[in-house]
């Protein structure tokens, strides 16, 4: 009974939160329409060591998450970091809020999913999850958003383990005692696994994403918002998967808008295992190590077999024309041709030119063997290889001796163009491109930096001069 009575006590509570949320300064509820998302992207990491969720950062305990500098998003006004890692069983979010080194009652924190990525609310899922004083999570039902437990009851179905608390002190980001949140949350609540893609959203219903409520500052995730944002707008969250072998995920438990109807697979999820092998591919041509490229050859064949028989053609090509140059570097030039053969076939069909004048000089060094030996696509070959720069005249790249592969000129334009603060769409307004266009230069020079955020990479690049 007695939890019976203290919860609408807490309801109004977080009410009255709210009312005031929208009160100071006419932030939440009368700023005007939400700012669209960037279209940024959080990829998670593997927590082969769980944290903790205790209200204390240790020291290392959060090192191997993926890490997203919040002040360094326009218009944000909380120092924090939005720290997120996973395992086979949970999901660990945390807000290093290292700029409120302040203790008042209403600080909070909070993030919501759009759980099947679709864009769409479901009855019980776009789970939203809050902490301050008290914790809640936040379900879609009857055509709106609903409590579902408040505090949270690790004993309701698919309940167990979920967790969150509230802390301050000191931790790996910041020295001095400041204001940080921890949440673990069972994949299996929110119906996801691991390499899954779900849409995330820093911040939720009831509040901003992170909360210093003593001055009245706050930062939230993909954009600074003014209100909350429909579910359409939310950024990405990759799940991490296990480390080792790059391997396929053939059954993820959301499906997406862009696979093919009816399959349950992260199409999403797909491309960065593309740039895995990509990465593969050049690192072992350029060591003219063999064990590399016979290892990338076999992910290449697991992931085009996936592509193949989900009908994902776009990802099939650049799986067969990479697979094409790993034979080829190892000087299996029939297994070479077939895959080029059957690359160009597709291709021709929708002119595909840049997938394959992207791979550089070691693409056409492929084609002009493949036209000498007269293929079958041989007048598409020659079409291909006509649109590759003179040699006299090469792309300008940005190399390091900490890096296994310089960035091209065109990443170093998109990221200088992050640098500044401008959006997905803004960056393909800018440089002329298609926002799939941006997406695919930012992935290339995420792996070539070792990051996986806007920010890390940014901080990256600057610290090698590169931008």
């Amino acid at each position: 009974m007695e939890g019976l009575q203290a919860r609408p006590v807490r309801q109004r509570v977080l009410c009255g939160l709210v009312a005031a949320i929208a009160i100071v300064g006419g932030i939440l509820a009368f700023g005007g329409p939400a700012q669209a998302h960037s279209g940024d992207t959080i990829q998670s990491l593997w927590a082969s060591v769980p944290p903790a969720v205790d209200g204390a950062m240790s020291s290392g305990e959060w090192s191997a998450a993926a890490s997203v500098d919040l002040g360094a998003i326009p218009g944000n006004q909380l120092p924090a970091f939005l720290l997120i890692m996973n395992n086979d069983s949970f999901l660990w979010v945390a807000y290093d809020a290292v700029g409120d080194t302040t203790v008042t009652t209403n600080d909070s924190a909070s993030f919501s999913l759009d759980t099947g990525h679709d864009g769409a609310a479901t009855d019980g899922g776009e789970d939203e999850f809050y902490l301050g004083d008290f914790t809640a999570h936040i379900v879609w039902r009857g055509g709106g958003y609903t409590w579902e437990d408040m505090p949270f009851d690790p004993g309701l179905p698919d309940h167990a383990g979920l967790a969150g608390v509230r802390g301050f002190g000191p931790s790996d980001l910041g020295g001095a005692d400041h204001r940080f949140y921890e949440f673990q949350i069972p994949l299996v609540l929110i119906g996801a696994s691991p390499g899954d893609t779900l849409g995330l959203f820093g911040g939720s219903q009831p509040a901003p994403g992170v909360t210093d409520y003593s001055g009245y500052a706050y930062s939230t995730w993909p954009s600074y918002v003014t209100s909350p944002i429909p579910l359409a707008q939310y950024g990405n969250l990759d799940l991490a998967v296990p480390p080792g072998p790059i391997g396929v995920v053939l059954s993820p438990s959301s499906a997406t808008t862009n696979g093919a109807p009816g399959q349950n697979v992260s199409y999403n999820q797909m491309w960065g295992r593309i740039v895995q092998a990509y990465h593969q591919v050049r690192a072992g041509m350029n060591s003219g190590d063999s064990s590399a490229l016979r290892a990338a050859q076999s992910d290449l064949t697991a992931l085009a077999s996936a592509a193949e028989q989900f009908g994902w053609e776009g990802y099939f090509i650049e799986l067969l024309a990479l697979r094409a140059l790993a034979s080829f570097s190892l000087g299996d030039a029939g297994h070479a041709m077939r895959d080029l053969d059957q690359a160009l076939g597709l291709a021709e069909q929708d002119r595909r030119v840049l997938l394959f004048v992207s791979k550089g000089k070691a693409m056409a060094d492929l084609l002009t063997e493949a036209i000498r030996q007269g293929i079958q696509r041989r007048p598409f070959a020659q079409k291909l290889l006509d649109r590759f720069p003179e040699e006299e005249a090469p792309r300008k790249e940005y190399g390091h001796p900490d890096l296994v592969e310089p960035l091209s000129e065109r990443e170093v334009e998109v990221l200088t163009r992050m640098a500044e603060g401008l959006t997905y769409h803004d960056i393909a307004e800018r440089l002329f491109i298609s926002v799939n266009t941006v997406r695919y230069h930012v992935k290339g020079l995420y792996g070539k930096l070792g990051v996986s955020s806007r920010a890390d990479a940014i901080a990256r690049a600057r610290d090698l001069n590169l931008i």
